[in-house]
C-alpha cells in the first residue's frame, strides 16, 4: 500500500521511491521512446484515465510552439515529439529543462500532480553522501515559487537568521524559476560541511550543510483565566509522532484545552495520521484510500479515546496535505474546533516511478495513482475561517498577540 499523500499544487519532502540503483551514466530517452514510456506509466499508474488524450498533446504544443500553424488532433502528438527532438543536441541541462517543461504542459490538466523529474535530480536523490541540509522547510505554491515555511532550531539557516514567510529565488546563483520542489531540495542537500548559496528575497546567504537533529514537535503551556492549556506545534506526522503525543498528554495532567498547531506540518504518513486521530475520536469510519488496481482500504478508529477534553486545531492555507488530512478527520469530533481555511480540498496519492532502461538513469515520473476519501460525520462541526498566517517564531509561554490564529483561539478560551 502506498503510504504517502499529497494535495494538488502542494508537494512536500517525503516521497515514495522505487528501490533501484543505476550503474550507468544518466541519459534522457530519445523523444519517441520518452513519450512511449510516459504513456505506459499513465496507463499503469494514473488513477483517473488510462491514456493521455490527443487533446492534451494539442494544448501542450500550442503553448510550447504558439507560432506554429496547422496543428490539429491529427498531428499534435507528432509535433510534440518533434519539439523534443529539436533539442536533442543541446547541452544536458538545457535538454532536461525542455523535457521537464514539455511534460509539465502535457500533464498539467490531469487531476493531481503529474510531472517529469530529470536524471540529474534522480541521481542527486540517490547519492548516499547527500545527507546534509541547512534546516529550512519548503512549500511549493507553483513551479518556481517556493516559500520557506519553517526554520529548524540550531540549523545553519537558523544561525544565519533566515526567517519563515520568505521566498527562495536562487541556489548557487541559478534562478529556481523553472524548478519543482524536488529539484530545489536535491540542489540544497549535499555532503556535510559543503557550502551552498541561497538567494532569499534579494539577499544572499552562504550556508554550510549539516546533518540535523529534527524536533518533530514543540510544546509549551499557557495559563489563561485559570485554564491550563497544552500547546503542541507539530512539524511531522511521521512514524512515532502518535507515541510522542501520548507521552505529552500522559505527562500533562488536568489540562482544560489541547491546542494542535498543524501550520508547520511538512511531511506525513497516512497510517500515522490515522493513529493520531484515533487518540481523540470514538469508533467511526474516517477515511478510505483508493489506489489504482487495488481494493480500497478503509480506516476505522477504535472505541478507546486517549484524550477526551477540548481541542483546538490550527491549520492554514499553506499547510501541507498531511495537516489537512488530520484536520479533516478531527473535524468529526464535537470536542474539536478548527481554525483555518476550507478543508474540502482533494487529497491525492502520489507515486514516483523511475524510468529504467538498460540499468540506466533516465529520470522519473511523478504520477497521481489514487486519492483519499474522507467520511463525513453527522456531528456538528465547529469551524472558524482564517486566512494564511505562519508565525516566525515557535510558541512561547503566552499567546502571540500578533498571531491572528492566537487571537481567535483566545476568544474561544476566554469565553
Amino acid at each position: 500500500m502506498l503510504k504517502k499523500i499529497y494535495k494538488i499544487i502542494y508537494l512536500f519532502l517525503f516521497l515514495n521511491f522505487t528501490n533501484c540503483s543505476f550503474k550507468q551514466k544518466d541519459a534522457l530517452l530519445e523523444p519517441r521512446q520518452f513519450i512511449e514510456e510516459l504513456e505506459k506509466v499513465i496507463t499503469q499508474y494514473y488513477y483517473y484515465e488510462n491514456s493521455i488524450s490527443i487533446n492534451h498533446y494539442l494544448e501542450a504544443i500550442k503553448i510550447l510552439e504558439p507560432d506554429i500553424k496547422n496543428i490539429s488532433t491529427h498531428n499534435a502528438k507528432e509535433y510534440f515529439v518533434e519539439y523534443l527532438r529539436k533539442y536533442t543536441n543541446k547541452p544536458t541541462k538545457e535538454k532536461e529543462m525542455i523535457y521537464k517543461k514539455a511534460c509539465y504542459f502535457l500533464l498539467k490538466n490531469l487531476q493531481g500532480r503529474n510531472l517529469f523529474l530529470p536524471p540529474s535530480i534522480i541521481q542527486s536523490q540517490q547519492e548516499k553522501e547527500n545527507t546534509a541540509g541547512i534546516g529550512i522547510i519548503l512549500f511549493e505554491e507553483a513551479m518556481g515559487k517556493i516559500l520557506i515555511i519553517d526554520v529548524l532550531e540550531g540549523s545553519p539557516a537558523y544561525i544565519a537568521e533566515i526567517k519563515p514567510n520568505q521566498y527562495l529565488q536562487a541556489i548557487d546563483g541559478v534562478s529556481i524559476d523553472n524548478f519543482f520542489i524536488e529539484e530545489v531540495v536535491a540542489k540544497i542537500k549535499g555532503k556535510p560541511k559543503t557550502s551552498v548559496q541561497l538567494t532569499i528575497q534579494g539577499i544572499n546567504f552562504t550556508l554550510y550543510r549539516s546533518n540535523l537533529n529534527i524536533i518533530p514537535l514543540r510544546k509549551t503551556f499557557w495559563n489563561i483565566n485559570n485554564k491550563k492549556i497544552l500547546y503542541l506545534q507539530i512539524r511531522f506526522l511521521t512514524n512515532g509522532i502518535e507515541e510522542l503525543l501520548k507521552q505529552e498528554l500522559f505527562n500533562a495532567s488536568s489540562i482544560d484545552y489541547l491546542i494542535l498547531d498543524l501550520r508547520y506540518v511538512s511531511a506525513g504518513i497516512i497510517e500515522e495520521i490515522f493513529k493520531v486521530s484515533d487518540l481523540f475520536l470514538p469508533k467511526a469510519k474516517v477515511l478510505k484510500i483508493h489506489i489504482k488496481s487495488e481494493k480500497p482500504i478503509e480506516f476505522t478508529t477504535s472505541e478507546n479515546i486517549f484524550y477526551t477534553g477540548k481541542i483546538i486545531v490550527l491549520v492554514q492555507e499553506k499547510s501541507s496535505p498531511f495537516a489537512f488530512a488530520l484536520a479533516r478527520i478531527l473535524e468529526n469530533s464535537e470536542k474539536v474546533t478548527i481554525i483555518g481555511p476550507n478543508l474540502n480540498v482533494p487529497v491525492y496519492i502520489g507515486n514516483q516511478i523511475l524510468i529504467e532502461k538498460n540499468n540506466q538513469n533516465n529520470g522519473a515520473f511523478y504520477i497521481t495513482s489514487g486519492f483519499v476519501e474522507f467520511f463525513e460525520s453527522q456531528n456538528k462541526k465547529n469551524k472558524i475561517y482564517m486566512e494564511t498566517y505562519v508565525p516566525n517564531y515557535p510558541p512561547g509561554t503566552e499567546p502571540n498577540r500578533n498571531d491572528l490564529f492566537h487571537k481567535k483561539l483566545l476568544e474561544l478560551i476566554e469565553k
